[in-house]
C-alpha cells in the first residue's frame, strides 16, 4: 500500500464511564466531552482531543442501562476489573487498498460498514469502518476508519492534551513492525516481555499513561 494511514483514536475502555472519564480528566486538569451513546452495543463514551484529527475515546457501559440489560460490548467493558486500551483505530481515505494490502498479509476483513450517530450537541456524524482480524496479533493490528464528510471528533472534544508519545510492544516485534509498514502505519513497534500498548497524554506539565493490553475488540 502506497498510501501512509495516521493515527485517528484509541479506545479505552473502563467498567464504570463517569468513574474512568473522571479519573483521567482530574489527571490531565481537562473535562472530556461526552460523546454520546451506542444503542447497538450498550456503551456510552467521552472524548478527549490530541490534536489535528487524533483524539482519546473513553469507552464505558451505558449508565442509563440496568446491568442486567447490558449485553454484547456493554457487557464485556463492565465485567472488566481494571481500565484497559483493548486497540486504536488508523485513518484512512482509501479503505479499499487498506483491504487488499491486508489480503496480501493474510489478514481477514470484515465488511465496510457505514454507521452514524447524533452527538448530544445533535450532530450527524457518519463514518465507515474496517476491522482486520489476526488472531496472533488480536488488537496490536488496528482497526480502520473513514470519517467521510463529518466534522472530525476531535475538532469537537476538550481541546488542549496531546499525544506525547506512543508504541506497541511485543515478545516478537520483527513481524509485526513490517506488517505495520505495509499497512502504512508508523507506529514504532518495541520488543517487550509481552503484548501491549503504551501512550503517553499530556496537558501542560500533567501527563496520564495509558497502558494496555491490546487484546482488541471482543465478537
Amino acid at each position: 500500500m502506497n498510501t501512509e494511514s495516521l493515527l485517528d483514536h484509541f479506545v479505552y475502555v473502563v467498567p464504570a464511564l463517569a468513574a474512568g472519564s473522571g479519573a483521567l480528566g482530574e489527571a490531565l486538569g481537562l473535562v472530556p466531552t461526552d460523546g454520546g451513546a451506542h444503542p447497538h452495543s450498550g456503551t456510552a463514551n467521552t472524548l478527549l482531543s490530541l490534536g489535528t484529527k487524533q483524539y482519546l475515546e473513553v469507552l464505558g457501559p451505558n449508565a442509563k442501562l440496568a446491568r442486567d440489560r447490558l449485553a454484547g460490548l456493554g457487557a464485556y467493558i463492565a465485567g472488566l476489573a481494571e481500565p484497559d486500551v483493548l486497540t486504536f483505530a488508523m485513518g484512512s481515505c482509501n479503505l479499499d487498498a487498506v483491504a487488499r494490502t491486508a489480503a496480501e498479509l493474510g489478514l481477514a476483513t470484515t465488511a465496510l460498514e457505514t454507521n452514524s450517530r447524533r452527538t448530544p450537541a445533535g450532530d450527524l456524524l457518519q463514518w465507515q469502518g474496517m476491522h482486520l482480524r489476526s488472531a496472533e496479533y488480536r488488537g496490536l493490528v488496528p482497526f480502520f476508519i473513514d470519517w467521510l464528510d463529518s466534522r472530525h471528533p476531535a475538532e469537537t472534544s476538550a481541546q488542549g492534551a496531546e499525544l506525547a508519545s506512543m508504541y506497541v510492544a511485543h515478545p516478537v516485534p520483527a513481524p509485526l513492525r513490517t506488517l505495520y509498514a505495509r499497512l502504512g502505519i508508523r507506529i514504532p513497534v518495541v520488543h517487550g516481555s509481552r503484548p501491549g500498548i503504551v501512550a503517553t497524554l499530556r496537558h501542560g506539565s500533567r501527563e496520564f499513561v495509558l497502558l494496555g493490553s491490546g487484546c482488541g475488540l471482543p465478537g
